[in-house]
């Protein structure tokens, strides 16, 4: 039974298991559990070896039938195969695969087109409308690193909408106190 993981049981066993005593039946079980994990087991005594003779028939024609089944999936995999690879030295499919690249290459060509970049300025106008005591200088600092990594966020996914992506970063940016002005200020 090497290779196989499982093993049937049937409902009509249950006739054959009700006749039986428990003890019988324990022995019974257990030297079946022995002989489908190839413990090659001797039986405990007569009446266990003669109960298992029909059980043992079962597993064997059941195990014929896996192995059949295991080679036809397994021949049919190869043919698969073959035919797959096959279809992949083809000159036909090799040019569509090469218009497939073409195609990708152009659509990552057009996203990188329609992306805007905002100018600092702008940026910055957007960013303070959220959260006006911002540190300007990390504020810049995160706007410098999106245009050196060619519009990309950290994960180096293109911006597309930098307004949202702006307003979700403005939380991990410090803020600074506001100035007081003069005209604020008491002397006492």
């Amino acid at each position: 039974m090497t290779g196989k993981n499982k093993i049937l049981f049937y409902r009509d066993w249950l006739e054959q298991f009700d006749q039986l005593s428990d003890e019988e039946a324990g022995k019974l079980i257990k030297h079946i559990m022995r002989y489908v994990n190839d413990l090659d087991p001797e039986p405990p005594d007569r009446i266990t070896e003669l109960l298992f003779q029909p059980f043992k028939a079962q597993f064997k024609r059941d195990l014929v039938k896996w192995n059949d089944r295991s080679r036809q999936a397994s021949e049919a995999a190869q043919k698969r195969w073959e035919s797959e690879s096959m279809r992949n030295d083809a000159p036909a499919s090799k040019s569509m695969r090469n218009d497939a690249v073409k195609v990708k290459d152009k659509v990552k060509d057009k996203v990188k087109v329609n992306i805007y970049i905002p100018d600092f300025s702008e940026f910055e106008a957007h960013c303070l409308t959220k959260e006006p005591n911002l540190n300007r200088k990390q504020l810049k600092l995160k706007y410098d690193s999106w245009v050196e990594n060619d519009w990309k966020d950290g994960n180096h996914q293109p911006i597309k909408n930098w307004k949202s992506k702006a307003t979700n970063i403005i939380r991990y940016i410090d803020t600074v106190a506001p100035k007081r002005s003069k005209a604020n200020t008491a002397d006492y």
